[in-house]
């Protein structure tokens, strides 16, 4: 299975700071559930509009990381939400991305212990 995080670009930005990749790294393994919580219950209540400025916010975490396969699905939410477009494949996308995010949780979970 490919892997979904690419620290290249963190490892970039951070200068070889190894505090601030892993605060970086902790915030996003915080917080990324809350989006994704965000999200689903937004699609369950049909506040489709709602759930554009939640996906855009959430981009700048993704490439961070590197995680572009979950970056593009994001951006199609985004996307559809913003136009009102292809809003029935909402809840099969959100749930894509859902498990995306849980791997990608893990893999920061596997790089914290190994530093």
């Amino acid at each position: 299975m490919d892997k979904i995080i690419d620290l290249t670009y963190l490892k970039e930005i951070s200068g070889g700071d190894e505090d601030f990749e892993k605060e970086l790294m902790e915030t996003f393994i915080n917080q990324a559930p809350q989006f994704i919580d965000t999200l689903m219950l937004l699609l369950k209540e049909r506040k489709y509009p709602e759930m554009t400025p939640v996906a855009h916010k959430f981009k700048s975490s993704l490439t961070v990381f590197g995680m572009y396969l979950i970056y593009e699905k994001i951006l199609k939410v985004e996307s559809d939400t913003r136009v009102g477009n292809d809003l029935v494949d909402l809840p099969i996308l959100l749930e894509e991305i859902k498990n995306l995010v849980e791997r990608a949780i893990e893999e920061l979970r596997v790089e914290l212990k190994s530093r």
